[in-house]
């Protein structure tokens, strides 16, 4: 009776562990590209912060060549998106994919 049991017990682990297969290939999401939201607090350019503007122009443009093309950043100056005390709940919910925000938040 064991037996029986313990061969019925195997025999259901492995249905379910062939239905939690995919039939989704490595090549399927080689084709895929992702286009993220990236939000930055600092204004398009000023004397201030040209460092952060080429900064935030280089990212995207090396992440596409990095990637061939597969991964696109679309950069949101000013807070377009979200405003500093709101941009960490933003990123957290999902609302926008990235942002550059300082320590003291």
């Amino acid at each position: 009776m064991r037996k029986i049991i313990l061969k019925v017990v195997m025999l259901i682990s492995v249905l379910v562990l062939t239905a939690c297969g995919s039939n989704a290939t490595s090549r399927d999401f080689a084709d895929r590209v992702y286009t993220l939201n990236y939000n930055v607090i600092t204004p398009d350019i000023s004397d201030k912060s040209k460092a952060h503007y080429y900064a935030m122009k280089w990212f995207p443009e090396e992440l596409e060549e990095r990637s061939e093309g597969r991964i696109l950043v679309n950069v949101y100056f000013n807070g377009q998106l979200a405003q500093l005390p709101e941009m960490l709940d933003a990123v957290a919910t999902g609302l926008i994919d990235m942002g550059y925000a300082t320590a003291s938040y």
